[in-house]
């Protein structure tokens, strides 16, 4: 260690060792350097730096006594590793059981302390060994133990360590030491197998402090502290105990009688004119405590804390006081080269900055307690928290044991017990989207050991609901009240449906068909939408240019994006999208605009919702199975997206759209312009104006405004559809009397009466529920009912997937006819067997062999691209599918078509969607595409194949038209061709 991280670990508090071992360590710590001195009789010593490892393949470790150093040090397999690390960094995605070895020394004058080695984090089962002695063992993976091992060492000579770990098994069918497949709580992201967080000897004399929990009392401007003491002798001794805030004289003294083993002493500290911790203004303060017994030294530690109170009531968030919007995003804790914990201090101090400036005060930190120096420099730097165990659940994780209570339990109290001082953290999430009752009846359960280890912080039980709802605990309350946890994944883009769902949620005649799994127990309680978002494909070519360059190809991580490059390089050929994307890059920018664009306005109609309490976008960064869900990738580049939530974030935003968004020439239209204010009242000067396609100006007004705290309206005027098609911009811009302007702008389209003429052309149709016929009847379009005897070959359209017809029609169109299958005749993807034998249509030899996918996207973005063709004359093409499609973009998609379609979808698997079990670590899945439209050969005609929502948006949606008007043009022309 360096002279200057020991100057750091010399004062450092308990729970901020981790931070200066980790950052503050350049190179390899020698584990034979002299102990740090601390003030007081507190003595450290670290042990990381370089390890030896032996992998033991066939669990034969314990058999074989590899706890004892000469048999250890014989094997020839032994390893170097670094530590802290995950395993898998050295030894590709392994799952098994490992023994980790180390000599050291300790100085001469720890002969008769009491020492303690202190482990950060072992995942998962640690057993170790000290100069062959069982020094004793922990369970859980994410949190720190302690061992005392004092009556082990050999003061002044060398020692050895031995540790054996039983890392999780998550994708291997084993079963060790009676722990089998998931039955372990963990994280996702990383195996994080092994010593993984840091380790040290802590030296004492036989009185010190366990723990010191501070307790802000912010209506009684004092702090309550609870400290634990342990005294190691053998009998009682009289103690004194002072307690000071840093810089102040001694503000509480206590005389004790302290008896052999824990000892735990209460008392208030005045704090006069408290400064307020905030996001604004981080406030902290450091507690002193001091503990004298006996001849000796005292033991001196410290503790951060800061004033700070959050609750919930009223259907609200408040911090000290204040009523507060939460704006959280996921913080996936997943680095590159690292995998579980960030590489260094800059990097966290880089996510917080721009969760800041994006207009972020929550992190959300995903479903594994932090790394200590996250926590740390979030009470620095002023963003809160959302803390969480390792506890996925869904419906995999973890699997059910006889012991699960106990495991999950292991690692609540660890955490709790280890962040409860951090000012930054507002609550505690217990459980995530549980659907099993083994999980359920531990809700209240692990609520309660919460709110026992913590009365200060809201207690939720489960973040969305699934388990019957959501419950809080407020602070020092044991009474559980619901709370309107949801999760909602709605994709871009973004429907007036979706946009109304979050407007209104919450409010009477809400379209609840939309909550999903979510549940709404507490109609007037508070409205979390705990996720919502996503944040589009990385930039691909770029990321596997940073993993070649420094990146660890073991990692799972290094090596599914080099074979995504590969995937998305190949479905790009496949799909003929060259001339819409010349490389990844750019389909992965062009993934980026739609999806930006979609979280802005989901966004904006959560903000716009004065029943909602808060949010949290899905995600802050990458990670793992979630790639392609953040904000940031993940080496932290922001993503276009971050702009538009950086815009809509701002604490006075103003909102402009024009509904509906689609219109045809002379349609009667509202332009709305509304405020959301976070601030003061704010006057100032409203400008407006309509931008044609061309640049030109069509409308541009002003007037006076007052925009009040909260939700309102500025404007709600008509607008009639322009007379010329293409996209067109409302503007809008506030200019307040101080301060700097705010602008924004949405975009709308128009389709002039010449260019949404019906054509005059015949068709047939198979139409036994009477969906689209009555439309063509009533626009003027010739309709014939198909018989298969025609003499005229005609385009059909065909909106059933099983027509009586079935033969006659595709002898039809194997002899030059344009069949157009508005319900193509597909499987569900996750289906064993096709429908082939039950449908006519298949029975009489249709030539395709299709399967209907889910294609609406969530986390992980499903995007639409259209190429040029006369079906879209008139309308965008050659990108993706912007909000021009907001009605009829397609929510399923066809395998199975084997050449390029005219529309596709394109995403990658999330691995899990047949099998939950392959939700993990190894990251996404394959590459896929669909095609939502396609014109496939058959003899001399074409099959064309359509799973565009066009039927249900005619007659509302003037696109929805222009494409079903294009269709028929074209499939006319193409008729015997």
């Amino acid at each position: 260690m360096t002279n200057f991280g020991k100057q750091i670990v010399k004062s450092m508090k308990p729970a901020l060792w981790l931070t200066a071992l980790l950052f503050c360590v350049p190179g390899a710590v020698l584990p034979s350097a002299p102990a740090a001195p601390a003030s007081g009789s507190r003595e450290t010593l670290s042990l990381d730096g370089t390890w030896q490892i032996v992998f033991d393949q066939r669990n034969q470790g314990l058999a074989d006594r590899w706890y004892l150093q000469q048999n250890f040090e014989a094997l020839p397999n032994r390893r170097t590793i670094r530590v802290p690390n995950c395993w898998e960094t050295i030894e590709q995605d392994y799952e098994g059981a490992a023994w980790y070895g180390l000599r050291f020394r300790v100085p001469a004058s720890w002969k008769d302390r009491v020492v303690r080695l202190e482990f950060a984090a072992v995942n998962y089962r640690a057993e170790v060994w000290v100069n062959d002695q069982p020094a004793g063992f922990h369970d859980g993976g994410y949190t720190p133990f302690e061992l005392s091992v004092g009556d082990f060492l050999h003061p002044g000579a060398e020692n050895f360590l031995a540790v054996r770990v039983l890392g999780p098994v998550i994708t291997k069918y084993t079963v060790l030491d009676g722990i089998g497949p998931n039955e372990t709580p963990h994280w996702r992201g990383a195996i994080a197998g092994g010593i993984w967080q840091s380790v040290r000897l802590v030296a004492t004399n036989q009185v010190f402090f366990l723990d010191v929990l501070v307790q802000p009392r912010l209506r009684d401007s004092r702090a309550v502290i609870v400290a634990a003491i342990e005294n190691a002798a053998n009998r009682t001794m009289p103690a004194r105990v002072d307690f000071s805030l840093a810089g102040e004289p001694a503000a509480v003294r206590r005389e004790l009688s302290l008896r052999p083993g824990r000892n735990s002493v209460q008392v208030e500290i005045a704090i006069a004119n408290p400064k307020l911790w905030t996001p604004d203004t981080p406030a902290l303060y450091t507690l002193e405590a001091r503990v004298s017994a006996g001849a000796g030294e005292p033991d001196q530690v410290t503790q951060r804390f800061g004033m700070r109170e959050f609750t919930i009531r009223d259907g609200n968030y408040y911090l000290n006081g204040k009523k507060i919007l939460i704006k959280a995003a996921f913080w996936e804790g997943f680095y590159p080269q690292t995998l579980a914990f960030p590489p260094n201090a800059d990097v966290v101090r880089r996510e917080i900055r721009l969760a800041k400036e994006a207009g972020f005060n929550v992190l959300r930190l995903w479903r594994k307690p932090p790394a200590p120096i996250i926590l740390d420099l979030a009470d620095e730097m002023g963003i809160m928290i959302i803390d969480a165990p390792p506890i996925e659940c869904m419906d995999y994780w973890p699997q059910l044991t006889p012991e699960t209570e106990h495991r999950v339990a292991i690692e609540i109290r660890g955490m709790i017990e280890r962040d409860r001082n951090h000012a930054s953290v507002i609550y505690w999430e217990i459980f995530n989207e549980i659907r099993r009752l083994g999980l359920a009846r531990l809700k209240p359960v692990m609520s309660v050991l919460a709110r026992d280890l913590d009365p200060t912080r809201v207690v939720i039980d489960e973040s969305g609901g699934w388990a019957d709802g959501a419950h809080v605990y407020p602070p020092y309350s044991f009474d559980a009240g619901p709370i309107n946890e949801i999760h909602s994944y709605l994709p871009a883009p973004v429907s007036p449906r979706s946009y109304n769902f979050y407007l209104t949620l919450g409010y009477p005649g809400f379209d609840v068909s939309m909550l999903g799994r979510s549940q709404i127990r507490a109609p007037n309680g508070l409205m979390f939408v705990s996720e919502v978002g996503y944040g589009g494909l990385p930039d691909l070519p770029a990321n596997v240019a940073e993993y070649r360059r420094d990146g660890n190809p073991l990692t799972p991580d290094y090596r599914y994006h080099l074979s995504l490059l590969d995937e998305f390089t190949k479905a790009i050929r496949e799909l003929d999208w060259g001339g819409m994307f010349p490389d990844v890059g750019a389909l992965c920018r062009a993934s980026q605009r739609i999806q930006a664009e979609g979280n802005k306005l989901e966004i904006e109609a959560l903000r716009l919702n004065p029943r909602i309490g808060g949010y949290c976008v899905h995600a802050f960064t990458d990670g793992d199975w979630i790639w392609g869900g953040g904000v940031l990738d993940l080496f932290r580049n922001p993503k276009l997206t971050y702009q538009t939530i950086k815009k809509v974030q701002t604490p006075l935003y103003v909102a402009v759209r024009v509904e509906p968004s689609n219109l045809r020439e002379g349609q009667a239209g509202k332009l709305r312009i509304d405020s959301v204010n976070d601030r003061d009242e704010a006057r100032g000067r409203l400008e407006w104006e309509i931008v044609a396609p061309g640049g030109g100006i069509l409308l541009r007004e002003r007037k006076e405004v007052s925009v009040p705290s909260g939700v309102s309206s500025l404007l709600n005027t008509a607008l009639a559809g322009p007379a010329a098609s293409g996209s067109y911009t409302a503007r809008v811009r506030f200019v307040p009397e101080l301060g700097q302007p705010f602008e924004n702008e949405r975009a709308f389209f128009c389709l002039a009466k010449k260019d949404l003429q019906p054509p005059d052309l015949p068709v047939a149709v198979i139409d036994p529920k009477q969906e689209i016929a009555p439309f063509l009847q009533s626009h003027g379009i010739p309709v014939r009912a198909f018989s298969g005897s025609e003499r005229e070959m005609l385009p059909v359209l065909v909106a059933t997937d099983a027509p009586r017809e079935s033969a006659a029609l595709l002898d039809d169109i194997h002899r030059g006819a344009v069949g157009i299958f508005l319900k193509p005749p597909a499987a569900p993807v996750t289906a064993r067997v096709t429908n082939r034998r039950a449908n006519p249509l298949l029975q009489a030899g249709f030539p395709l062999q299709l399967k209907l996918r889910l294609a609406r996207g969530n986390w992980a973005p499903v995007n639409h691209g259209v190429r040029p063709h006369p079906i879209f004359d008139g309308l965008p093409s050659g990108d993706f599918m912007g909000q021009v499609y907001l009605y009829i973009c397609a929510n399923q998609t066809l395998e199975g078509v084997k050449i390029p379609p005219i529309v596709g979808s394109l995403s990658y698997s999330s691995n899990g969607q047949i099998d939950r079990r392959n939700l993990n670590y190894l990251g996404p899945g394959n590459v896929w595409w669909g095609a939502d439209l396609a014109a496939v050969p058959f003899g001399k005609g074409r099959i064309v194949l359509s799973t565009l929502r066009l039927q249900e948006n005619l007659e509302t949606d003037p696109v929805a038209e222009k494409v079903l008007y294009n269709m028929i043009r074209w499939a006319s022309s193409a008729v015997g061709r």
